[in-house]
């Protein structure tokens, strides 16, 4: 069985004033079963920021051999493991239409994306497949 286990870190000014983020991702195999990919994030400060959170796959065709056909993401507290947001097929969650507004939804209906404010707080993403699948997937944070 192979673990994979990629992690990046990133600490996010939630200040009142103005928190801003490009983007941060991070790209490897997600197996099936307990085979999936972590990715951790720190969100410091007083404030809220708003985030994008996206698990690609299909949107990797053409470019990425072996790419994941139907990723999921799940957003948990780092900290005791309670999940937070979960998510596949991003059309179909309640944050869709801000998804949409960011300009940066996924180009593909399998993959997974929501959008969340999030206070200050250690996270993790964990992209899974759900049809079980395997391949290389791309979690990211906006």
């Amino acid at each position: 069985m192979k673990t994979w286990l990629i992690v990046f870190s990133l600490l996010l000014s939630a200040a009142s004033h103005s928190a801003t983020l490009s983007n941060l991702s991070t790209r490897g195999y997600v197996g099936t079963g307990a085979e999936n990919m972590h990715a951790g994030f720190v969100v410091a400060g007083t404030g809220k920021i708003q985030v994008l959170i996206k698990g690609a796959g299909p949107s990797m065709e053409g470019v990425v051999p072996g790419f994941q056909k139907n990723p999921a993401i799940t957003l948990h507290n780092a900290v005791n493991g309670a999940v937070i947001h979960s998510n596949d097929n991003w059309q179909d969650d309640p944050s869709a239409a801000l998804v949409q507004q960011t300009g940066k939804a996924p180009t593909d209906p399998k993959e997974a994306a929501f959008v969340l404010e999030l206070g200050a707080g250690s996270y993790s993403v964990v992209q899974r497949s759900t049809s079980g699948s395997a391949g290389i997937g791309l979690p990211s944070v906006t």
